[in-house]
């Protein structure tokens, strides 16, 4: 199934209300209102399979702010979610699609727009055209469709975005979804920088792609990545401190002293091993006993209220545990033994936990013997006097890595205390992200009940992909834009090999867009009084040079491309020197610092035309090809000449190599 046109009716701001976008290559589609009749027309320089063998697709939306681009992938968004989910919209739409096997054509129209008509001319074409009202019988056609959003800036419309598509990767979407999740279980209170929340689940996914793709090794693309994680102790004072609080306003009235004990337990704890710790090994069985107690004890993360009695038993059999380990001075173990004792308490713990918390006490203890047995390993991988793990991604470290995420995301269910990073610039750190969750949109079902700040849905054989990049080259150098279509191409056809995907982006880069074919540029400008107009075919944009593509496709072509500042900078001098010149008056003129804004141009031909007015007025002859000027031409031309002899020697290698598989002898 692949999207081929949208009308809008109403939806969003008038400036946006009776627009129609052709989102493909293969077809020309028009909705006249007026008449109420469709057109849609095969497009006869379509070529199959131009972006590879699953990618039946790609398109590019460009435009001025305000023109309408997040408009139309809200609206686009909507639909499809309304087209699942069986909901009536409100507002008025059609929408065209392909089936991609049978190359019929559907056309969705909502329930307050009339039925539109058919143009009759289509008939010689062969294009077989259904119509349907959206209601709960036909919307099944687009069960197999799974839509992605990704956009790399932080904004409040995709924070609290209300569009159920199958997954938002936008960053305002994570955030939202994973505080979401945070709530469900109870443990917003907890864990309440939503921001923090973000950066520390989308690791564990970063994670399993970084070791997945690397040791499979079945992609092949070259986009930059991290050859090292960094494991170090989170600071959990403010949970603690949070749960001291939460126990005291909770049982302050007790004559039991509950939150008293509570407390006691926690900085019996902080004696045991310090607030700061001696070693990574040290920090983490703390968070482990520390987190098997705050899952066990905190009211907050279990719905159902405990009786007091209940929670009694619970802290008298943890500080029991408590007491012992400070009696038998856990510093001065070795770390295996370290672990094994501490191991063993919790194991008897386990047999004094009612059925219902004793896996959290087992999950605590099974951590801990995992840890013993790989003691060797994390002193090896230990950084900055053992406090923090260096850790090579490489087949080597695999089986530790999977081991230690497996374990800890058990241990961490409500209270993460670890924390990942891989030294990356922003940009590297989004593009790796991207490519994670392209990823686990077909691996996350694989993970259902393992990890829970996942998407429920997951890509299957035989569904077709609608990816949406939004902005897609924010935080991304030139020539990482410049690589960014083929990385994503090539990660698609490799990845999703047993599904259809259809690529839409919005940009507003000219490297970029010299990747899309003229028909597949869809072009938003404002005209006069502030409406939206929409443009097809406006230039030839595929493998045109960026200046061209950036005038005219940007229109940019009465603005100029040079900066604001600058070109009044340049206008203030020039008018200054014409009405000297025209005047012969100096007096008003700071001739001096006149000069030297003229030296800071870049540009040769309208700095020579300004020093050349400039001399005028101060009465001194301009010289432009003076001794040093000649010098760097010289030497401009000779580091051409070397080029260009560069470029003979490799064209003269290419026609030899040539003329040999061909078997033409010289």
């Amino acid at each position: 199934m692949k999207l081929l046109y949208i009308w809008n009716g109403d939806y969003g701001k008038s400036d946006f209300h009776n627009l129609g976008y052709n989102l493909s290559s293969k077809y020309t589609v028009e909705y006249f209102k007026d008449k109420n009749e469709i057109s849609v027309k095969k497009n006869k320089d379509y070529i199959s399979e131009f972006w590879g063998d699953n990618i039946t697709d790609c398109f590019a939306v460009v435009g001025e702010n305000g023109s309408g681009k997040t408009m139309l992938m809200n609206l686009l968004m909507n639909i499809t979610k309304d087209m699942k989910n069986e909901i009536v919209p409100v507002y008025k739409y059609i929408v065209v699609f392909e089936d991609d096997d049978s190359e019929d054509i559907y056309v969705y129209y909502s329930l307050n727009q009339k039925k539109p008509k058919v143009d009759q001319s289509m008939e010689s074409d062969n294009i077989s055209i259904t119509r349907f009202c959206i209601d709960e019988k036909k919307v099944k056609l687009t069960e197999k469709l799974k839509t992605a959003y990704f956009h790399n800036m932080l904004n409040r419309a995709d924070y609290r975005r209300n569009i159920s598509i199958d997954f938002d990767y936008s960053i305002g979407g994570k955030i939202s979804f994973y505080s979401y999740e945070e709530r469900n279980r109870h443990t917003a209170g907890i864990t309440s920088d939503e921001v923090l929340c973000y950066f520390k689940h989308g690791d564990f996914n970063v994670i399993e792609f970084l070791y997945n793709y690397i040791n499979l090794n079945t992609l092949n693309i070259q986009f930059p990545m991290p050859d090292t994680i960094y494991i170090s102790i989170d600071d959990e004072s403010f949970n603690t401190k949070y749960l001291i609080e939460e126990f005291t306003k909770r049982w302050e009235n007790n004559q039991d002293d509950f939150a008293e004990k509570v407390k006691y337990f926690f900085e019996t704890l902080n004696k045991i091993f310090g607030t700061v710790y001696c070693s990574w090994l040290d920090g983490t069985i703390k968070q482990v006993i520390m987190n098997c107690f705050k899952t066990v004890m905190f009211p907050g993360y279990v719905p159902k209220k405990r009786r007091l009695t209940e929670y009694l038993s619970y802290i008298k059999v943890f500080n029991e545990m408590i007491l012992e380990l400070q009696e038998f001075n856990l510093q001065n173990m070795k770390p295996k033994e370290k672990c094994s004792f501490a191991a063993d308490k919790l194991s008897k713990l386990e047999k004094k936990i009612n059925s219902g918390n004793a896996d959290i006490v087992k999950n605590a203890a099974e951590f801990l013997n995992w840890l013993e047995k790989n003691t060797d390993e994390i002193k090896q991988f230990g950084i900055r006097n053992e406090r923090c793990l260096e850790i090579k991604i490489n087949n080597a470290t695999e089986k530790f890595m999977k081991g230690l995420i497996d374990h800890y995301i058990k241990n961490s269910f409500a209270f993460p205390f670890y924390n990942f990073s891989f030294n990356l610039s922003t940009g590297e750190s989004l593009l790796l992200k991207l490519f994670t969750d392209l990823y686990h949109m077909k691996r996350s079902n694989k993970k259902a009940g393992r990890y829970f700040y996942t998407y429920s849905n997951s890509v299957n054989d035989g569904d077709n992909i609608l990816l949406i990049f939004d902005e897609a080259e924010l935080s991304m150098h030139p020539r990482w834009q410049r690589e960014y279509l083929k990385w994503i191409l090539d990660f698609c056809n490799s990845f999703f090999d047993k599904q259809q995907v259809q690529i839409i982006v919005t940009t507003h880069s000219p490297i970029l867009l010299s990747d899309f074919p003229s028909k597949n540029v869809l072009y938003l400008a404002k005209d006069r009084i502030g409406r939206t107009i929409v443009k097809y075919d406006y230039m030839k944009t595929f493998g045109n040079n960026i200046h061209t593509i950036y005038l005219n496709s940007f229109f940019l072509e009465e603005q100029g491309v040079i900066g604001a500042f600058a070109e009044k900078k340049i206008n203030d001098i020039a008018d200054k020197l014409f009405d000297c010149r025209k005047n012969r008056r100096q007096s008003n003129l700071n001739l001096p610092q006149i000069e030297k804004e003229i030296e800071l141009i870049g540009e040769g031909v309208v700095k020579d035309k300004l020093l050349e007015l400039y001399h005028q007025c101060s009465g001194r002859r301009h010289i432009n090809n003076d001794h040093a000027q000649q010098e760097m031409m010289n030497e401009t031309l000779n580091e051409m000449v070397d080029q260009l002899k560069e470029q003979k020697k490799q064209l003269e290698m290419m026609i030899h190599t040539l003329e040999n598989e061909a078997g033409i002898q010289e």
